[in-house]
Formats: structure tokens, sequence, C-alpha cells
């Protein structure tokens, strides 16, 4: 789990369940396991068209926008953001090519990749997911559904 500035640890007794919470200004839950040890992180929406991707931060995200969210995700903090996990699913049918762009960041087994991109809504692109996992200052991915992961050819 990643630092949170002015963040707070909350432990709650819902209905017998015990809840442990990380809550940060605002009153957004990021991050909650319970006893039975499923932990869970929060969703947030992506709805725009060029959303950008806090690299400090665990997070799961959902993209909702009807149009291509061209996404953007810096590089993590070698050593500080080390196990922050970002997942991003699509939850749009017909899905449009969202992308998620990471010049120079992304370990995927193969060089030169720097985006991935959710399949269109020809391959029926909901519910496809991507993983990533920071460290040592680069994003290690892992895809499931239709994902491509795509390398540019810089002239």
């Amino acid at each position: 789990m990643s630092v949170t500035p002015n963040a707070k640890l909350q432990f709650l007794n819902d209905g017998g369940t015990d809840l442990i919470h990380l809550v940060v200004p605002g009153g957004a839950t990021i991050y909650s396991i319970n006893q039975f040890g499923g932990d869970q992180i929060a969703y947030q929406i992506l709805s725009g068209i060029a959303d950008a991707i806090n690299p400090h931060l665990s997070a799961f995200y959902i993209v909702t926008n009807a149009a291509a969210d061209l996404m953007t995700l810096a590089a993590p903090t070698a050593g500080v953001d080390d196990g922050v996990s970002i997942e991003v699913t699509v939850n749009t049918f017909p899905t449009p090519a969202h992308k998620i762009t990471s010049t120079g960041n992304l370990q995927t087994g193969t060089g030169s990749v720097n985006s991935v991109t959710f399949p269109n809504a020809t391959a029926g692109g909901a519910g496809s997911t991507v993983y990533l996992t920071a460290y040592q200052g680069k994003w290690n991915v892992a895809v499931s559904g239709l994902i491509a992961l795509n390398n540019f050819a810089f002239a």
C-alpha cells in the first residue's frame, strides 16, 4: 500500500464484519480489508476523453465513456511507489478503443511497448482489464480480455 498524505485509517465493526478503511481527504475510501481476508479498493469512474491516472496511488478505475478515453500514466517513483497497484477495466459496450499511454514505462515481456489499447466494439471489449504494478520506476503489466499491447515507431 502506498503512503497517502493526510489519509486516516478507520476501524469499523459493521454488522459483525470487521473492516479497516484507508480514507483520504474528502471522505473517499481508497482501500479496505475485512476479517475474511478480502481486500477491496473503492472504484473510481473515468468518464473523460483524456484522463490522467495518478501513478502514486493504488486505485481501481472503471472506464464508462462512450467515446475513446486516451488516458496517460506517468512513471512511478522508484523505491517510493513500489507496490502501487492500478487496475483499469472497461464497462462500455459498444466499446471504443480506449488507450493508456505510458511511454517507456511498461514492462510487458516485450520491448518498446508504450501503450495498452482496449479492444473496440467489434471485438467486444467490455470487461477487458489491465493490471499495473509499480516496481523500480516501471509498470509491470498483466492483462485480461482482448487487450493489445502497442509499441510506437519513432521516426
